[in-house]
Order: C-alpha cells, then sequence, then structure tokens
C-alpha cells in the first residue's frame, strides 16, 4: 500500500500514509508493551474483530477497484492529508499481523536479551525508527520509479490492488468464522 500510495500520489502523500503507519505501530507497542498477554489472547480469538478487520479490508479493495483515479498532482487539502494519515493508520491496526510482529518483537527483546525498562524502550523506539527509515526509501524509489510509468499502468496497480485488499479481506473473514 505504501508503494502503490508513493507511485500514484507522489512524495508527500506517501510521507502522510507512513506518518498513520507508525502512529498505529506505536499504539501498537504501546498496548504490546503494557497489556500483552491479555490483549493478544482477545484480539486473536475475538471473531468479530477478525470478521470487522475483513470487512474493512474488503471495504479499501471496493474503494480501490471503482472509486480511484490517478490522484497525482493533486493538492493535499487538510481534508486529504487527515485521509491520508488515518488510512495508513487502521489499515496497518487492522492487519493481526502487526500485533503478532510487535509482540515477537518484545519477545525476543526480553528472552534472548533480557532487557527490562530503559533498555526495552530504547530498542523498541530503534525498531521503531528502523521500519520508518525503511518506510522512507521505499516511498523514494516508488516515487523515482513513477517517473517511469504511464496511466495504465497505475490503473492496474490499483486495480491489482484492490482484487488483494478483497481477497485478503475474505481469507480474513473465512479464517475468523472456520476458526471460531
Amino acid at each position: 500500500m505504501l508503494v502503490e500510495t508513493s507511485i500514484t500520489r507522489g512524495f508527500k502523500a506517501a510521507l502522510l500514509f507512513d506518518a498513520g503507519i507508525f502512529l498505529s505501530d506505536l499504539f501498537c507497542v504501546t498496548i504490546v508493551y503494557f497489556f500483552a498477554a491479555e490483549i493478544m489472547n482477545s484480539i486473536v480469538q475475538n471473531v468479530y474483530i477478525g470478521v470487522f478487520g475483513g470487512v474493512a479490508f474488503i471495504g479499501f479493495g471496493v474503494n480501490y477497484l471503482i472509486g480511484r483515479q490517478n490522484q497525482s498532482g493533486r493538492q493535499l487539502s487538510a481534508n486529504r492529508m487527515f485521509r491520508l494519515l488515518m488510512s495508513g493508520f487502521f489499515i496497518n491496526i487492522l492487519n493481526p499481523s502487526v500485533f503478532v510482529f510487535w509482540l515477537g518483537t518484545l519477545a525476543v527483546a526480553v528472552s534472548h536479551f533480557e532487557f527490562k525498562g530503559k533498555e526495552m524502550l530504547f530498542y523498541l523506539g530503534a525498531t521503531l525508527l528502523t521500519v520508518v527509515l525503511i518506510d522512507v526509501l521505499k516511498i523514494y524509489f516508488a516515487c523515482w520509479l513513477r517517473e517511469f510509468l504511464n496511466k495504465r499502468v497505475i490503473r492496474l496497480i490499483y486495480l491489482c490492488s484492490g482484487i488483494v485488499l478483497i481477497i485478503f479481506g475474505i481469507v480474513v473473514i473465512i479464517s475468523k468464522i472456520k476458526g471460531s
């Protein structure tokens, strides 16, 4: 999603989208740090959360299929900026693997490195910073790549992104319903 946003909407829009991703990662890290065991059990086992996440991914996918056009060069109004930020936040937070990633990161820090307190916060902060820096590199190179793409290819990117999101949403819903 981040690369697609970079290609179709430009560097600034992708940074806003990534800021939303960062905020959701920060939210997830905070939750995992303070409530790891309790939160993970309720999120992983709750059918309604899984179905809601699947429906949200399907909604994003449908938006990509029917509501998107090449939006590069459009001015970023305050409303669009907020929507990009929130899209990044919710797409990331609705992905259950994000919580699993941060829980795994915390588990490695505790079990392997035996970090506690300030060491743990520094480790998690460094990990967050690394994720953001890699995202900015992806944004930069995707924007560079967009110079070589035409409207037809960009429309195909939207189509593929939409289909992938819809399929992912359906898989999440089916796996949650079957697992309950």
